[in-house]
Formats: structure tokens, sequence, C-alpha cells
């Protein structure tokens, strides 16, 4: 939308997992960093122990303590192979007037201080993180807002569910800040003068969150938020190529399975694989393509699909 208005736009990908299939976009222009050494510790986590967490039953802090981990590793790599000066030079040089990035990105934040990019907005793939006020500035109550990690009612609970979903609001407000204090002070042994990580965050001009107002919980909000839940990335239909093309012809119906990036297919438990092939074969008329890092009649298994 904005090349088609006619601004140059510029991604900065950095090459955290091997598995993911690339920057994904052909009308920005890339500078790509490839993945470095120390990141292979973080996919190491990601498809392993923090990507199994994904298919069992934990305890909320249990999978908040895996995210604090992987936290320490991803400060350290940022620190020590990622904010260069050869890679600060060459994007001082673009001289950028705004910026664009997902929450998550800690990192992000830090460049753009350095780069003097005083204009940034940030983006959710999920609903609004109801325990991260300071980069939203609007706060949330738990008395009837349902948290977004651990919610077991709707926004009309009982005391019990009431003092539960504090809790969880709570935890989850604390893990946001422990992971925003391991980050900071590993990044301000190279840049001492760094400003309070929350203060940098929280600097952003706009939050677009993934939400549809009309259907989410009711909830505080500002002017700030915006919710483009819904919203979609219109592109140029491509004819496929005869692989595809004759998958598709198989039979009447095809259906593609695929649990994104994050949860690996290949990790869930070996009964939650049965039971999806046990349901698979109710369909002998389907074709069924299933999004698989580590394929192992009418199940196509593929490591990586856009």
């Amino acid at each position: 939308m904005l090349v088609d208005a006619g601004h140059e736009m510029v991604m900065l990908s950095v090459g955290f997992d091997s598995s993911v299939g690339g920057p994904g976009t052909k009308r920005s222009r890339v500078i790509e960093i490839p993945q470095l050494a120390k990141f292979r510790d973080v996919q190491k986590f990601l498809n392993g122990e923090g990507s199994v967490n994904f298919w069992e039953d934990t305890a909320v802090h249990q999978s908040l303590q895996g995210w604090c981990d992987m936290q320490v590793l991803y400060s350290e790599q940022c620190r020590d192979e990622v904010l260069q000066p050869e890679l600060l030079e060459r994007l001082k040089s673009e001289k950028f007037d705004a910026a664009y990035v997902e929450s998550y990105s800690h990192m992000s934040y830090v460049l753009f201080h350095l780069l003097d990019i005083n204009k940034f907005a940030i983006t959710d793939s999920v609903a609004i993180n109801d325990g991260w006020f300071y980069y939203t500035q609007s706060p949330s109550n738990p008395a009837y807002v349902p948290t977004e990690m651990g919610a077991i009612a709707m926004e009309k609970m009982n005391f019990v569910e009431r003092l539960y979903n504090t809790y969880v609001y709570s935890l989850v407000a604390y893990f946001y800040v422990r992971n925003s204090v391991t980050f900071q002070s590993t990044i301000q042994e190279k840049f001492p003068d760094l400003p309070p990580f929350r203060d940098l965050l929280g600097d952003n001009s706009l939050v677009f969150v993934n939400s549809e107002p009309l259907v989410d919980f009711p909830r505080p909000s500002s002017s700030r938020i915006i919710d483009i839940g819904g919203i979609v990335v219109s592109s140029i239909h491509e004819p496929l190529n005869n692989t595809w093309s004759n998958i598709m012809d198989l039979r009447p119906n095809t259906v593609f399975l695929s649990f994104g990036t994050f949860a690996k297919a290949y990790l869930i438990p070996e009964q939650y694989k049965r039971t999806i092939v046990e349901n698979v074969k109710k369909f002998p008329n389907v074709t069924f393509i299933w999004k698989y890092e580590r394929p192992e009649h009418n199940i196509f298994l593929r490591e990586w699909i856009i």
C-alpha cells in the first residue's frame, strides 16, 4: 500500500530462523542479514523445547519462563552480532522518515533510537497484549477484560475467575518487565547511554492490533490503537506449477492444514497426529496438504509453504 502511494520501502530482515522462507516481500528493497552463528541457539530452542510447549498443557508461568530463557540468547546476539557499526552506518545513510515493526522485536526500538527515527508504528499479529501497558499507554482491567494468556471465562466472571484472571494478568506484566530489564541491561553494556527500554517502546505513534472491535471483548482504548482484524494483503495470483496443479486435480476438494511458524507440526504429540490421520481417512474424496517441517497417499507434506 505504501509502495503504491509512491513511498520507498526498505525491509531489514534478520535471519533468526533458517526454516522460515525468507523476507516474503517482492516490492520492498531488502537489507538482509543472514543467520548468524549465535542465532542458531534461538532456532534450536524454537524448534525444540520452546515449540513443544505449544502442544503441551503447561502452566502459564512455565510457558513465560521459556520465553525469558530465549530473551537472554536474543539480547546477547543483538548486542554482539547485529548492532554493529557497519550496519548502523549503512542504515543511517538511508535517512528514514518513519518505521514499522512488530512489538516483540526489542532490537528495533534500539535501532530507531540510534538512527534518530522518531516516528514509528507497532503491530501485533494477535490481540492486544494486556499486560504490556507502556507500549499502548492504555490500561486493561482484569475484573472484566479476559487476559490474552489465560482466560478461562468470558467478560462476566465470578470472584474466583476474576482472581485467576488478575493473577495471570499480573504474571504476564511481570514477565514482560523482566524481559525488558534483561534486554536493556545486556544492550547497555554496549550502549551505556541508552534510555530506558520502556521509554523507547512507549514513544510509538500508532499500535496496530489484530482485533475486530465488534466481536472482541470491550476494553479501555486510546487514539493510538488501531484495530485491523481481518485485514488481508491482495496479491497477483500466479498459475500453479505442474506439481501443485497435479495435486490440486487429484480430488474434487482440497484442504490445506498448517499450524503456522512457531507451532511445529512434527512436534505434535503422537496421539494428536493419529487423531488427525484418522480423521483424514474419513474423507477419501478430499486431498489434504499438510505443512510438515520434517516430511516422513493423500497427505502431501511440505517443509515450507508461502
